[in-house]
């Protein structure tokens, strides 16, 4: 009762110009306050092989999942229904694809070693560039402005690319002794970190158009996580020491 009490206020005020900050701050409660919650399957996507990643692009509009059938496919909502918008291919089997924050970028790795890039325009998705690594990619993301992009390989590296004048070009390589387990950029761009199996953590920073290794985070047992805080000057490291442990840019 009370959850269909907020409900109905909310209806009341559907044309205040305020509604939409009135709605973000009800929607915990309406949560809070209704005693049964379901979810319902409203679309089924199907391969021919097991599904290794699935995720929703930033705004919202696509999901693109990939599978070991060396293909991703891309949908679209319309009209509230999930549509599939098309099919992209690669060699060998995939691993995963990330969209760029803008949700116009997309970035489907494979064990082919190689990325493969794409970009909306006119409505549809066109490969824009296919960057080779030596060894099976295992993770790609894009940096929080969409210009540069991290490639994680099995080699035990990560290489950092750089968008300009269309192209990608390689910027930087961070190598590791041993596999690479993550890689990611802080939410302000300016750091990058990279966990190995190594038990290193390392941080590299922005400076006039470079990455620069600034600090090496040294573990007794491989370090299996690692990520950056809201403010960028903060990260959290996963080992298999047993501990995760908070550390602190001090300037």
């Amino acid at each position: 009762d009370r959850g269909r009490e907020t409900a109905e206020q909310l209806d009341n005020i559907l044309e205040d110009k305020y509604f939409p900050e009135v709605l973000f701050f009800s929607i915990p409660k309406l949560l809070l306050n209704s005693n049964e919650l379901t979810y319902q399957n409203i679309a089924t996507i199907g391969h021919s092989g097991v599904v290794k990643d699935a995720s929703f692009s930033p705004d919202g509009k696509y999901l693109v999942t990939v599978s070991i059938d060396n293909v991703a496919k891309l949908w679209e909502i319309e009209g509230g229904q999930w549509r599939e918008k098309v099919t992209l291919r690669h060699s060998e089997w995939m691993v995963c694809a990330s969209f760029s924050p803008d949700s116009k970028l997309l970035v489907t790795a494979s064990s082919d070693c190689i990325c493969k890039i794409w970009r909306l325009e006119d409505d549809q998705w066109q490969e824009k560039a296919a960057i080779r690594h030596f060894t099976s990619v295992k993770n790609a993301s894009f940096s929080p402005d969409g210009k540069h992009l991290v490639i994680v390989s099995s080699f035990g590296s990560a290489k950092i690319w750089w968008h300009e004048g269309g192209k990608w070009q390689e910027k930087a390589t961070i190598f590791h002794t041993d596999s690479v387990a993550n890689a990611s950029f802080s939410r302000n761009g300016k750091f990058l970190v990279t966990a190995s199996c190594d038990g290193s953590t390392k941080i590299c920073r922005l400076v006039g158009g470079k990455w620069r290794e600034i600090v090496t985070i040294e573990h007794s047992k491989a370090v299996t996580n690692a990520s950056f805080g809201p403010d960028g000057y903060q990260l959290v490291t996963a080992s298999g020491d047993n501990t995760a442990k908070i550390w602190v840019l001090k300037r």
